[in-house]
């Protein structure tokens, strides 16, 4: 027993200088770290880790708040926390995998682009990246949270999304924030119109919301708004930021949801008597993708070629509108019409208070029958061949 608890002591040591002599230290540091908080999140009643089905890789923007608020926490808490981010092997952060850009936002002044795709593609250099931020390179007076925006639609993410860094590779907004916007009047205002913007680039947002919980409580509402959905936000207290990086990784790793049609159309409409088509009016349909916005078309094909208002025969017709996205995919969404009538040859006639006789519509009269297209009174007259009448007196002609 001895024996071998010595050799696992000469191991790790030699493992340890084999580390330091690669500059692989790092990563088995993160790799100790990382398993040591799988145990507290365990003990906690927490779970460790959240699986991935598939390997991550997506272009990953992070927008981080450094107003004012944020100075308390910035070195013990907020950098240690996005060291551990970039450096969870479930992130992937490589080449291959995911890659990382950062917006740093506060006063407008001091809201920029911090580190664009490229830059940096091994994770403990973006570690080592993240560690070196100072905080009085990075601080301002406001949280100009419309500009950060702004910023990633002009410079980060001019495209619809996945045609920007890494055509495989889909966009992600990762924004990291302690409050609401705040700088100008109109400020919730502006940063929804370019949060919308971003949106309907087909960019996933995910949205972490840090701080005590009665600072939460006063922005929760409006950084569901500005997240895809409600689901894609986080919560923690900066002393426990850590504990929300699985979370934040599994919500970023995971794929968007496809677009699909808004709402299924289908009208009915009934031919007016006498009339042969009804006519049909109705909306161009609408679909939304799993950014929760509406991705650009590049083209729109309708199959027929009719648009609306159109006069339709009895029967059921479909329109098929399809929405060709940026990206190369497609969705489909169909308009079904349906048009019912009592049919009377090409027109329509209303059986409660006429009668049909082959093509030809008569006023319902009592008793009345049809002689092919003629309408008569069998007290007056007879029908012979189911063509043509003569009097009741008379006997149909024998050939």
């Amino acid at each position: 027993m001895m024996m071998k608890l010595s050799v696992v002591i000469v191991l790790l040591s030699f493992l340890g200088n084999e580390a330091r002599s690669q500059g692989l230290f790092p990563k088995f540091r993160a790799a100790f770290d990382e398993s040591y908080d799988n145990e507290r999140f365990l003990r906690n009643g927490g779970p460790a880790t959240v699986a991935a089905t598939e390997p991550c890789m997506k272009d990953l923007l992070i927008i981080l708040d450094a107003s004012l608020s944020v100075q308390a926490y910035f070195e013990r808490n907020m950098k240690p926390f996005l060291v551990n981010l970039v450096t969870d092997s479930a992130l992937d952060v490589s080449r291959s995998g995911t890659q990382v850009a950062m917006i740093i936002f506060s006063s407008a002044d001091r809201t920029k682009v911090e580190l664009n795709f490229g830059d940096i593609y091994d994770a403990d250099d973006l570690a080592k990246f993240m560690a070196d931020l100072k905080w009085v390179d990075i601080k301002g007076n406001y949280t100009r949270t419309d500009v950060a925006f702004q910023e990633a639609n002009n410079k980060v993410f001019t495209k619809t999304s996945p045609a920007n860094n890494r055509p495989d590779a889909d966009d992600v907004v990762l924004i990291i924030t302690d409050g609401e916007p705040y700088g100008i009047d109109n400020i919730l205002e502006e940063t929804m119109k370019n949060v919308d913007i971003t949106k309907d680039k087909n960019i996933k947002i995910v949205a972490a919301a840090v701080g005590n919980e009665e600072m939460r409580n006063k922005f929760r509402s409006t950084l569901q708004s500005i997240a895809t959905s409600p689901e894609l936000v986080v919560e923690a207290d900066f002393t426990s930021i850590d504990q929300i990086r699985p979370m934040l990784v599994q919500k970023t790793c995971s794929r968007p949801a496809p677009c699909r049609c808004h709402a299924t159309i289908s009208k009915t409409y009934q031919i007016k008597t006498g009339e042969s088509t009804a006519m049909a009016s109705w909306l161009v349909p609408t679909y939304t993708c799993g950014n929760g916005g509406q991705t650009q078309a590049n083209s729109i094909s309708i199959e027929p070629k009719i648009t609306s208002p159109h006069a339709f025969s009895r029967g059921d017709h479909t329109i098929k509108y399809t929405f060709r996205l940026q990206g190369g995919s497609s969705i489909v969404c169909p308009v079904t019409i349906v048009v019912r009538g009592k049919m009377c040859g090409d027109k329509a006639f209303d059986s409660c208070k006429q009668d049909c006789c082959c093509g030809t519509i008569h006023e319902h009269q009592p008793g009345y029958k049809c002689c092919g297209p003629k309408y008569y009174n069998p007290a007056l007259n007879k029908c012979c061949d189911f063509a043509y009448l003569v009097s009741s007196e008379e006997s149909c002609p024998v050939y």
